[in-house]
């Protein structure tokens, strides 16, 4: 029944019926949700369908073009396989109601089969945990807090989503190559 609500709700966002948003003067977007006396939870639910149901328009029916990186990314974002299989519904749904242009109606089956293949091969990352901590980056790297550990965690991450399954040294070796002269 509430994701009913949040179908109805993305549907009149995506087809711009109501006004959904404003901007204040500087320059942050509000969601009127919020006005409309709608949960955080729901709120942050309804943003990550709405930030991401566009996100396999450009595959289409060509699933080869989505490589595993994009899926286990897709699935790190939702990060869960119940608010994947949401997001996938809704994503059905508006395919369904696309001209045969833009239709794409085989294209959330084809998702669903891919997943299961990353999860039964122990690949998914629903509810990933980066390998290395923050704590063990800065030990590695001689480094204190700051942006640097930020951005070797982003690395790693990027590093996981094509290659989740690595030996602990393999990640170290990772790290300590990883240059970041660029952030500064």
């Amino acid at each position: 029944k509430k994701f009913i609500l949040y179908r109805n709700r993305f549907s009149r966002y995506n087809i711009g019926k109501i006004t959904t948003r404003t901007e204040s003067l500087d320059g942050k977007v509000h969601l009127i949700l919020k006005r409309l006396k709608f949960t955080n939870d729901f709120i942050k639910e309804v943003k990550m369908l709405v930030k991401n149901y566009t996100f396999t328009k450009s595959f289409k029916n060509n699933l080869p073009m989505m490589e595993d990186k994009d899926l286990r990314r897709l699935q790190f974002i939702c990060g869960s396989k119940k608010r994947l299989e949401q997001l996938l519904s809704l994503i059905e749904a508006d395919n369904r109601y696309q001209t045969e242009e833009f239709c794409s109606i085989h294209q959330v089956d084809l998702i669903r089969e891919r997943n299961e293949q990353l999860i039964k091969n122990g690949t998914a990352m629903f509810n990933y945990e980066p390998p290395l901590t923050g704590e063990e980056i800065m030990r590695i790297t001689k480094k204190g807090p700051g942006r640097y550990i930020r951005a070797y965690q982003e690395y790693l991450l990027k590093l996981s989503f094509i290659r989740p399954i690595r030996e602990h040294d393999e990640w170290i070796n990772q790290i300590e190559k990883f240059n970041t002269a660029s952030i500064i």
